[in-house]
Protein backbone atom coordinates (compact mmCIF):
# COMPACT_ATOMS: atom_id res chain seq x y z
CA UNK A 1 0.00 0.00 0.00
CA UNK A 2 1.28 3.51 -0.94
CA UNK A 3 1.39 6.16 1.75
CA UNK A 4 -1.01 8.00 0.26
CA UNK A 5 -3.30 4.88 0.44
CA UNK A 6 -2.09 4.77 4.01
CA UNK A 7 -2.99 8.30 4.42
CA UNK A 8 -6.44 7.85 3.17
CA UNK A 9 -7.47 4.87 4.80
CA UNK A 10 -6.77 6.78 8.05
CA UNK A 11 -8.83 9.70 7.09
CA UNK A 12 -11.61 7.98 5.73
CA UNK A 13 -11.48 5.64 9.46
CA UNK A 14 -11.35 8.57 11.52
CA UNK A 15 -14.32 10.26 9.47
CA UNK A 16 -16.48 7.36 10.43
CA UNK A 17 -15.26 7.48 13.71
CA UNK A 18 -15.74 11.15 15.32
CA UNK A 19 -19.17 11.73 14.22
CA UNK A 20 -20.41 8.13 15.75
CA UNK A 21 -18.53 9.17 18.72
CA UNK A 22 -20.18 12.22 18.98
CA UNK A 23 -23.32 11.14 18.43
CA UNK A 24 -23.28 8.74 21.13
CA UNK A 25 -21.98 10.80 23.69
CA UNK A 26 -24.79 13.18 22.93
CA UNK A 27 -24.15 16.68 22.63
CA UNK A 28 -25.40 18.33 25.79
CA UNK A 29 -22.09 18.87 27.49
CA UNK A 30 -20.26 20.86 24.91
CA UNK A 31 -17.64 22.60 27.24
CA UNK A 32 -13.59 23.61 26.43
CA UNK A 33 -11.61 21.46 28.39
CA UNK A 34 -10.82 25.11 30.67
CA UNK A 35 -13.08 27.67 31.80
CA UNK A 36 -10.16 30.54 31.21
CA UNK A 37 -6.63 29.30 30.49
CA UNK A 38 -4.78 25.61 30.37
CA UNK A 39 -1.34 24.23 30.13
CA UNK A 40 -0.85 20.46 28.45
CA UNK A 41 2.81 18.78 28.67
CA UNK A 42 2.52 14.95 26.89
CA UNK A 43 4.25 12.42 25.05
CA UNK A 44 3.50 10.95 21.45
CA UNK A 45 5.13 7.98 19.52
CA UNK A 46 4.71 7.97 15.69
CA UNK A 47 5.96 6.75 12.28
CA UNK A 48 7.16 9.49 9.53
CA UNK A 49 6.17 8.71 6.25
CA UNK A 50 9.03 10.39 4.24
CA UNK A 51 11.96 9.16 5.95
CA UNK A 52 10.51 5.33 6.90
CA UNK A 53 11.28 5.72 10.20
CA UNK A 54 9.76 5.52 13.99
CA UNK A 55 9.44 8.74 15.76
CA UNK A 56 9.43 9.39 19.57
CA UNK A 57 7.97 13.27 20.55
CA UNK A 58 7.02 15.48 23.70
CA UNK A 59 4.03 18.29 22.71
CA UNK A 60 3.59 21.33 25.03
CA UNK A 61 0.95 23.78 24.45
CA UNK A 62 -0.75 26.88 26.22
CA UNK A 63 -4.55 27.54 25.29
CA UNK A 64 -7.20 30.25 26.21
CA UNK A 65 -11.09 29.14 26.03
CA UNK A 66 -12.74 31.81 23.93
CA UNK A 67 -15.79 30.14 23.68
CA UNK A 68 -18.02 27.28 25.71
CA UNK A 69 -16.74 24.81 23.55
CA UNK A 70 -13.32 26.47 21.80
CA UNK A 71 -10.04 26.99 22.83
CA UNK A 72 -6.96 28.80 20.87
CA UNK A 73 -3.65 29.23 21.79
CA UNK A 74 0.14 28.27 21.21
CA UNK A 75 1.64 24.42 20.76
CA UNK A 76 4.78 22.81 20.29
CA UNK A 77 5.88 19.08 19.42
CA UNK A 78 9.35 17.91 18.75
CA UNK A 79 10.21 14.31 17.11
CA UNK A 80 13.59 12.76 17.48
CA UNK A 81 14.15 9.77 15.86
CA UNK A 82 17.39 7.75 14.83
CA UNK A 83 20.70 9.33 13.49
CA UNK A 84 20.46 9.84 9.72
CA UNK A 85 16.37 11.13 10.49
CA UNK A 86 16.63 14.84 11.46
CA UNK A 87 15.17 16.23 14.52
CA UNK A 88 11.61 17.52 13.38
CA UNK A 89 9.89 20.67 15.40
CA UNK A 90 6.64 22.51 15.17
CA UNK A 91 5.47 25.10 16.90
CA UNK A 92 2.92 27.47 16.28
CA UNK A 93 -1.11 29.01 16.49
CA UNK A 94 -3.16 26.05 18.01
CA UNK A 95 -7.14 25.72 17.52
CA UNK A 96 -8.93 22.97 19.85
CA UNK A 97 -13.27 22.61 19.35
CA UNK A 98 -15.24 20.25 21.34
CA UNK A 99 -17.93 18.22 19.77
CA UNK A 100 -18.75 16.92 23.31
CA UNK A 101 -17.17 17.41 26.66
CA UNK A 102 -14.80 14.49 26.01
CA UNK A 103 -14.41 14.64 21.97
CA UNK A 104 -12.44 17.69 20.34
CA UNK A 105 -10.30 18.40 16.69
CA UNK A 106 -7.00 20.19 16.73
CA UNK A 107 -5.25 22.07 14.29
CA UNK A 108 -1.74 23.68 14.58
CA UNK A 109 -0.65 25.91 11.87
CA UNK A 110 3.00 27.88 12.00
CA UNK A 111 6.57 27.00 11.86
CA UNK A 112 8.26 23.65 11.06
CA UNK A 113 11.83 22.73 11.59
CA UNK A 114 14.39 20.06 10.65
CA UNK A 115 14.92 18.39 7.64
CA UNK A 116 14.73 21.93 5.72
CA UNK A 117 11.47 23.01 6.25
CA UNK A 118 10.21 26.78 7.43
CA UNK A 119 6.22 25.84 7.64
CA UNK A 120 4.13 23.36 9.23
CA UNK A 121 1.24 21.83 11.34
CA UNK A 122 -1.05 19.02 12.12
CA UNK A 123 -4.77 17.80 11.92
CA UNK A 124 -6.15 15.80 14.90
CA UNK A 125 -8.46 15.20 17.39
CA UNK A 126 -8.34 14.11 20.97
CA UNK A 127 -10.35 12.04 23.33
CA UNK A 128 -10.40 13.48 27.17
CA UNK A 129 -9.83 9.48 29.10
CA UNK A 130 -10.24 11.40 32.47
CA UNK A 131 -11.48 15.14 32.93
CA UNK A 132 -11.68 16.52 35.93
CA UNK A 133 -13.66 20.14 36.02
CA UNK A 134 -14.90 21.11 39.27
CA UNK A 135 -17.28 24.56 39.77
CA UNK A 136 -14.39 26.40 41.94
CA UNK A 137 -10.69 25.60 41.39
CA UNK A 138 -8.46 24.29 38.93
CA UNK A 139 -9.75 21.80 36.30
CA UNK A 140 -7.56 18.21 34.87
CA UNK A 141 -7.19 16.29 32.50
CA UNK A 142 -5.86 13.09 30.59
CA UNK A 143 -6.18 12.61 27.27
CA UNK A 144 -5.45 10.57 24.23
CA UNK A 145 -4.47 12.33 21.47
CA UNK A 146 -4.17 11.43 17.80
CA UNK A 147 -2.25 13.54 15.07
CA UNK A 148 -1.02 13.96 11.38
CA UNK A 149 2.18 16.23 11.22
CA UNK A 150 2.71 18.06 7.42
CA UNK A 151 6.05 20.60 6.70
CA UNK A 152 6.03 22.34 3.26
CA UNK A 153 8.95 20.24 2.41
CA UNK A 154 7.72 16.69 2.64
CA UNK A 155 4.14 17.68 1.29
CA UNK A 156 0.98 15.73 2.58
CA UNK A 157 2.20 12.38 1.56
CA UNK A 158 5.53 12.50 3.79
CA UNK A 159 3.85 13.95 7.37
CA UNK A 160 4.08 11.93 10.57
CA UNK A 161 0.75 10.05 12.03
CA UNK A 162 1.42 10.53 15.80
CA UNK A 163 -0.56 8.93 18.50
CA UNK A 164 0.24 9.70 22.46
CA UNK A 165 -1.03 10.75 25.64
CA UNK A 166 -1.05 14.22 27.51
CA UNK A 167 -1.74 15.56 30.77
CA UNK A 168 -3.10 19.09 31.22
CA UNK A 169 -3.92 21.48 34.41
CA UNK A 170 -5.93 24.52 33.83
CA UNK A 171 -8.54 26.89 35.42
Amino acid sequence: MTKRGIILSILCIAALLIPAAAFAQGLEGTDAEFRLFGVELGSLVGYNLEDEEAVVGRSFGLSLAVLDNMQVGFGAVVFDAAAPVPQRRFAGMKFDYFFTDQLAFSLLAGNAAGGGAAYGGAIGGQYLIVRNQPQDGFSSALKLKVDYFINDEDGPAGGTLAIGLAGSIGL
